[in-house]
């Protein structure tokens, strides 16, 4: 469950398959794949989607913030380029995304571990923040303009911290997540 409140945005997912969801400058699409259904409708600043595939999917999305949760036993993939936002993730659990105007965090619970039969990648090119995520032994993030480096090896533990903008990312890998940076608001706790 996925909520919104200042421009209005929700997502709901329940999935047994892939969920693709892309958004350009000022418009926002999604395409969701299904046991074999898609639909989707952009405009220029909303669009909606509404989605039954043995449960129930509805998106709702304005002006230039995005939140996203999704609970698969599938495939998840989300792509904000406007803000540099790129998530692929293969989750046998649970994925935890949050994009806010120029922050992101990504969280994912899988067993206790971010597996995904190889791979998860996570991009945000304006303002330089590049994931790499190695699931069966290694973690890498490095974030470059904003002197952001996140080293974590996941059958283990994870220590990253941000001094200039106060970010701060505690993760213990076998199952509990916590992300909270400060100067972009927004705040996860797992």
């Amino acid at each position: 469950m996925a909520t919104r409140s200042r421009q209005g945005y929700t997502v709901k997912t329940w999935l047994q398959g892939q969920d693709i969801a892309s958004r350009s400058r000022h418009s926002y699409m999604i395409k969701t794949w299904l046991h074999g259904q898609d639909m989707a409708t952009p405009s220029k600043h909303g669009y909606a989607i509404k989605t039954w595939l043995r449960g129930q999917y509805k998106a709702t999305w304005s002006r230039h913030d995005y939140k996203f949760e999704t609970w698969l036993h599938g495939q998840d993939m989300a792509t904000l380029p406007i803000h540099g936002y790129t998530a692929n993730t293969w989750l046998h659990g649970q994925d935890m995304t949050i994009c806010l105007k120029h922050g992101y965090t990504i969280k994912t619970w899988l067993r206790g571990q971010n597996r995904l039969h190889g791979q998860n990648m996570a991009k945000q090119s304006r303002h330089g923040y590049a994931v790499k995520t190695w699931i069966y032994g290694q973690d890498m993030a490095t974030r470059s303009r904003y002197a952001y480096t996140v080293k974590t090896w996941l059958h283990g533990q994870n220590k990253a911290t941000r001094s200039k903008y106060g970010y701060t990312v505690k993760t213990l890998l076998h199952g509990l997540g916590m992300a909270t940076p400060l100067i972009y608001a927004y705040v996860v706790k797992t």
